[in-house]
This record gives structure tokens, C-alpha cells and sequence, in this order.
């Protein structure tokens, strides 16, 4: 049964199928769809009410737009690839989106900064064979290609544990970032806030930047979020990392990415606490 209602105000139409019958659930399709102040459209409104008998259970079902992360493939293979993806209503991305990602595509398992983050996130890393196989498929009727089926060689993550839930390692972490990299999507991959400095710092001067990362500090501590940033070599943010280094006697804790990779991973993937540069561990705040 498919909800075919315009308005939150008009009861759901409900369209009864026979046993066996089915039908296309159009809400669903990746068509775009028009709007107008009379029958507002929104994202949100792609969605399917299934109904099981007249007092039996209800279900809604939404669309999640495919977005693929590409990693490692040569560009002649990859511009035919992205050229074809809204044929299936896909997007894609060359840096890892948390909440946005659903695969990682690489021709081999790497424990590399976006194999990891797929990793955390428990989203599957699969060949581009797997969207050619997505691209193949000429009904509704036919089968979905199985991820299980396209999955790149690669033994590194053979020993770490997949749970149904997210990693949730760096949870009770703000991790400060002065670069826009892969560190934040890693980190916040397994459950850390992210503070970007590149972005809400002030850049000017010395004086109101002390200012803003003693707020931050405090508004961490009131949270009961511990704080490190990420260290880097990057001339963008020379004067950022001066100043924080600086800052009130060097209390500041620098990390790196490969310590919060291994805060992940570590402990066939139950994860650790993090370290700092000098290797001395990042205890949580209780509470």
C-alpha cells in the first residue's frame, strides 16, 4: 500500500494490492520531483507508508540516496563512472561524509584514513564493479548486486570486530582541527565532536584567538568533553599552530592522525583512549 497524500493535513490514500501483486513505489524513485506553495515538495517527502491488513502494522519506508566515496581509482576509470551515477540516483564524494557516505570504492582494503572511517561507520567498501552492476540492471524486477559480491581484496581489518552499531571510540573527545582533511571525518567517524579552527577561529590576531580557544576550553570542560587538536605541517595554519602551542605555558594536547587510527582500531576494533604526540594518553572526563 503506498501513501499518496500531498499535504499534512489530508489523510493518508491508501492503494490496496492482491495477494502477490506489486507494484512500483514511485515515492521512492530518485525523479525530482516539483514543487510549488499548493503542494509543497520537499527531500523529506520521499517516503512509502506500508500498511499490513486494515489493523495490522504500519511501516514507512524512505529513500537514502546512494553517495559513494571513491578511493585510489585512476581517473579513466573514474570519469565514465561518475558521469552514469544519476542514472541510479547516486551521488558521490572524494572526502568521507559521516552521515552522508553509504559506500567506499577501492579497488583494494586498505587501512588507510577512509578505509578506517568506513570501517567505523560500518559502511561497506566494495569495487566499482558493484555500481557497474547497479548500472546493468534494466527493471525494477531484477536483483540487487550484493555488496558480499564486489568486496576488494585487502586483508588488514581481518582481525577487527564488526559490530551493528557505529564505532563509538572516540566518544567523549573534541577534536580541534586547524586543516580541511581527512582528520575530522576519521575522527568524528567514531563518535568524536569536532571543533574546526580553520573555519571559527579568528585569523587576525594573536590577542582574540586567546580569547576564543579559552572559551572553547571551557565550554569542552563544561561538556565534559576532553580536547586535542590535530597537529599539522601545513603553512595554512602556521599561526594557528603557533599560538596554540603558546597558549597559557603549552597546556594545549596535540595528536595526530595515526594516534587516532589507532584509538579506532586498536583492540581488534573495540578501540583505546587516545594519545598525544608524546605518546601519554588523552584520559575522558568522567561524569
Amino acid at each position: 500500500d503506498s501513501d499518496n497524500s500531498t499535504t499534512t493535513n489530508t489523510l493518508p490514500k491508501f492503494q490496496k494490492l492482491a495477494a502477490h501483486q506489486s507494484i512500483p513505489l514511485l515515492q521512492l524513485s530518485h525523479t525530482p520531483q516539483s514543487s510549488s506553495p499548493k503542494s509543497p515538495t520537499t527531500k523529506s517527502s520521499n517516503h512509502v507508508i506500508i500498511l499490513f491488513g486494515p489493523q495490522g502494522s504500519a511501516i514507512r519506508l524512505s529513500l537514502l540516496p546512494l553517495q559513494f566515496t571513491f578511493s585510489r581509482i585512476k581517473k579513466p576509470e573514474l570519469d565514465p563512472i561518475l558521469s552514469s551515477l544519476h542514472y541510479i540516483g547516486a551521488v558521490h564524494s572524494t572526502q568521507w561524509n559521516v552521515r552522508g557516505s553509504t559506500h567506499l570504492v577501492a579497488p583494494e582494503k586498505t587501512a588507510a584514513a577512509k578505509g578506517i572511517m568506513a570501517y567505523a561507520c560500518r559502511r561497506p567498501v566494495v569495487t566499482k564493479g558493484f555500481i557497474e552492476a547497479l548500472l546493468e540492471r534494466r527493471s525494477p524486477e531484477d536483483g540487487l548486486p550484493k555488496e558480499d559480491n564486489y568486496c576488494p581484496g585487502g586483508t588488514w581489518d581481518k582481525n577487527l570486530r564488526y559490530t551493528a552499531e557505529p564505532s563509538t571510540a572516540l566518544k567523549g573527545y573534541l577534536i580541534a582541527v586547524m586543516v580541511d582533511d581527512d582528520n575530522a571525518p576519521l575522527a568524528e567517524s567514531a563518535g568524536a565532536d569536532i571543533l574546526p579552527i580553520h573555519e571559527d577561529a579568528p585569523s587576525s590576531s594573536h590577542v582574540e584567538f586567546e580569547v576564543w580557544w579559552g572559551t572553547r576550553m571551557r565550554r569542552a570542560l563544561d561538556d565534559k568533553l576532553a580536547l586535542a587538536v590535530v597537529s599539522s605541517s601545513s603553512k595554512r595554519c602556521k599561526h594557528f599552530s603557533d599560538w596554540l602551542k603558546q597558549y597559557d605555558g603549552g597546556v594545549v594536547r596535540f595528536t595526530n592522525a595515526k594516534n587516532i587510527a589507532k584509538a579506532i582500531t586498536n583492540n581488534n576494533g573495540e578501540g583505546e583512549l587516545l594519545m598525544d604526540a608524546r605518546k601519554v594518553v588523552i584520559e575522558k572526563i568522567e561524569g
